[in-house]
């Protein structure tokens, strides 16, 4: 039946394609032309969902659906005031709706994630009481509000009314893995299996919850049970095969991870991990041999990467070493980890010009320059490079990225190496400034709470 329904709307789509191109004049009701406008924006193909939007506007002016799934389009490509701006004349022309309410609803987290927008899921569930996509958005909500007991009620009344909503699980998986709220999802996942025995993404979802336990011959039962469901799921193959490793069953790992790659033949991930296998067992001829086939699909990929660092470690080779960790690098400019190991691999005497140049290269990589800067300081701060955050920020002093946070970073760096009167004398001038980031710069360290020059000066700018 869904496969009937997928080649309907295929031939829907064909066909309204054609008479765009002027080679087949047709009419298209309302309801058709919804599921076109769906399946355009389904496959991001926005050149063809315009088309379609004028071609509905243009046919059935009077029915805001149209008007409401242009604000969804803009929504998805990021046009947010575009977006905003339909929704307003939707508001203003036509009647409230379910549908006007729920894009309300998702633009609005995106933009404020406000927790009163769920407001405007209650009006719209008030509208429609049966509407699956109100109780799957609610489920969420509810969730987020620690009622636990509401969301799983919620969420499987949506999966009752359309079962295509037990494929968007992996929202809730997102969710919980985040906030590490392990406990509750066990209990929520649980639920589902009980109340949904034959759905793969209930059983793959405990799996998930499993794995974050610890308890990995629970979540291989959970992911074969999926399996058994459908077998042609390679990423629960895929997991098991890290449960497998995590278990140090490795011989078991690799015939997961080779399932998973016989079917999804360009899943770099499970070839890497298949050389991390074979690396565990001591056997770096066949671990070299995946680590290239993954670098050869993926040359950024960062287990293949990080196993050929090791293997290049285990024969001493320094050069061949140097040159995967900066193809790392590249692949992870804001991983200040490789940056550092990378400097061991160097001369001590080359170490304040190495330290630049590998900066140099990881700025030049990164989006968000004035970020990469904090983050740097951060890690510096956390891990003890104080003199090595004080090269960087010397040498980057006129840089456009670097923030009015400037003089306390480099205070902080000052006071964490012992050098009290130069972290006074920046710290006088970050506080001139910028008083109120004060509390910013003690949280780079605790330590610095405990310096009495530092608190004496904060009181002295506070009076």
């Amino acid at each position: 039946m869904e496969q009937l329904e997928r080649e309907n709307y295929d031939e829907l789509v064909s066909r309204f394609k054609q008479m765009i191109k002027g080679n087949n004049p047709h009419f298209f009701d309302s309801e058709e032309m919804e599921i076109i406008i769906e399946e355009f924006l389904f496959f991001f193909d926005f050149e063809y969902c315009d088309k379609a939007l004028d071609y509905a506007i243009s046919v059935f002016p009077q029915q805001a659906i149209f008007h409401i799934l242009r604000a969804k389009k803009f929504r998805m490509e990021i046009e947010f005031e575009k977006a905003e701006e339909e929704l307003r004349l939707v508001e203003s022309q036509f009647p409230p709706s379910p549908e006007l309410y729920k894009e309300k609803y998702v633009l609005n987290s995106i933009l404020e994630d406000d927790p009163e927008n769920y407001r405007l899921l209650l009006k719209a569930q008030d509208m429609d009481p049966k509407d699956p996509e109100t109780q799957f958005f609610l489920s969420f909500e509810y969730l987020k509000r620690n009622q636990l007991g509401k969301a799983i009620d919620r969420l499987k009344f949506a999966i009752r009314e359309d079962e295509e909503f037990a494929e968007k699980l992996y929202h809730f998986s997102y969710y919980f893995e985040h906030s590490a709220n392990y406990s509750d999802a066990l209990v929520f996942y649980s639920s589902l299996t009980d109340e949904f025995p034959l759905l793969k993404g209930t059983w793959f979802g405990l799996g998930l919850v499993y794995s974050w336990l610890g308890n990995h011959e629970e979540a291989i039962n959970a992911y074969k049970y999926a399996l058994s469901i459908d077998d042609d799921i390679p990423t629960a193959y895929y997991n098991i095969g890290n449960s497998y490793f995590d278990m140090e069953q490795y011989e078991n790992a690799i015939q997961s991870y080779m399932t998973s790659w016989e079917i999804e033949q360009n899943d770099f991930n499970s070839i890497a991990c298949i050389g991390d296998c074979y690396y565990k067992l001591g056997n770096f001829d066949m671990a070299r041999d995946y680590y290239l086939k993954a670098l050869e699909l993926e040359p950024e990929n960062v287990d293949a990467l990080y196993g050929m660092i090791n293997l290049c470690k285990e024969s001493n080779n320094t050069a061949a070493t140097r040159n995967y960790v900066m193809k790392a690098i590249k692949a992870m400019p804001n991983n200040f980890d490789l940056l550092f190991f990378a400097l061991q691999l160097y001369d001590e005497t080359l170490h304040e010009e190495k330290l630049i140049e590998l900066f140099a290269c990881t700025l030049e990589l990164t989006e968000f320059e004035e970020l990469h800067f904090e983050d740097f300081i951060i890690y510096c701060c956390t891990y003890e490079h104080y003199l090595d955050g004080l090269i960087i920020f010397r040498h980057y002093e006129s840089h456009k990225a670097v923030s009015q946070m400037k003089d306390y970073f480099i205070a902080a760096c000052y006071y964490l190496s012992g050098d009290i009167a130069n972290g006074n004398q920046h710290l006088c001038n970050a506080l001139m400034l910028n008083f109120k980031q004060y509390r910013t710069f003690l949280n780079l360290n605790s330590k610095l709470e405990e310096i009495p020059d530092i608190i004496n000066l904060i009181e002295i700018f506070r009076s």
